[in-house]
Formats: structure tokens, sequence, C-alpha cells
């Protein structure tokens, strides 16, 4: 029995004290102020920046513009056409990167498994023609049209590529075989 009681008390002292510093993080343990709140001034920053305000403080952030990070070369989508299944597409998304600063490739999330992504671990210089190839094995995919897709994760804004096409059965007697398609004009 008086065991039962001290689970109790300690149950009771844990609600306590949750309360305590509920009331003590919200405030209003405080008195009201009867003194006058200060005048709200309103700070005017340009359009292109990001107003993070603090009660002390505010602190104009500028926003990374549109054309700045990596811009593709040619199209973010390729249409592979019509495969058989087991064959592999080696997709090549070339693409620049606008801007002053170097930037770095973060990771590339593909949307499943049968996609495996190559882009470049180091940063890359600004007006640097670079690559990321996604490569898709079909042994697994299902027959008919696919899209496939991945999206490119980096300290300015997200990118996203694309790969369609259909895929059909594998006819008795043929290999798959390994195509290449890219994204850059001809």
């Amino acid at each position: 029995m008086a065991n039962k009681y001290k689970n109790n008390t300690i149950i009771k002292a844990g609600f306590s004290g949750f309360f305590l510093l509920l009331i003590a993080a919200c405030g209003s343990h405080k008195k009201a102020s009867t003194t006058t709140a200060p005048p709200i001034v309103q700070t005017v920053f340009p359009a292109d920046t990001l107003k993070i305000i603090n009660p002390e403080l505010e602190i104009p952030i500028p926003l990374p513009s549109p054309s700045n990070g990596i811009v593709t070369l040619g199209s973010d989508t390729i249409n592979v056409g019509t495969h058989v299944q087991g064959d592999t597409l080696e997709t090549v998304f070339y693409f620049t990167v606008n801007g002053n600063e170097k930037i770095k490739i973060l990771q590339v999330h593909p949307g499943c498994q049968c996609t495996a992504p190559v882009f470049p671990k180091d940063s890359i210089a600004p007006n640097t023609i670079d690559s990321i190839v996604l490569v898709v094995y079909t042994a697994r995919v299902h027959l008919g049209p696919f899209n496939k897709s991945a999206y490119v994760l980096n300290a300015v804004r997200e990118v996203d590529y694309f790969v369609q096409g259909t895929l059909q059965a594998l006819p008795a007697g043929q290999k798959p075989k390994k195509y290449y398609y890219t994204n850059k004009q001809q």
C-alpha cells in the first residue's frame, strides 16, 4: 500500500512541476504592466529581402534570386521513349551555376530505388557547366508509362529533374541494353 501512495505523490509532483514550467514559460506569472507600450515603427525593406523581427532588433536577410543557383541548360525533363524491361537508361542533366558564389550540391534524392544519382561532390564555381546523371535501372519498373524523378538539394534552391518513358516486356531471346540520353540542346 505504501508503494501505491508513493507513486501517486511522484505523479502529482511531476504534474505540478510541468504546470509551473508552463506558467513560467508563458509569462502569465507577471502582473499586467500599467505603462503604455512603445509605438510600433514599420521599417520598409527592399522587396528582395526577408524580414525577421526580433523584439529588440529588425534584421533584413537577402532572399536568393530565382536566377541564382543551379540553372538547367535545356529541359528539366528527358523523355526516353519506349524501352524494354531490363534496359539501363543513363540520363545526363547539364546545368550551370549563376551568381557570384560557389555552390555545393548537398544531396540528390531520387524518387525510387530504381534510380541512382551521380553528382559532383565538390563545390561548383559560378559560370561553370557541370552535370547530374540519373541512372534508371528498369528491371523492376512496372510495364507501361513511367515517370522517375530526383530533386537536387543545394544552399540556394531545390531543382527537380524528371525521366519519362514507356516500358514494354522483354521479348524472348533479346538482351537488355544500355542507353544514353542528355537534356543538352544539340
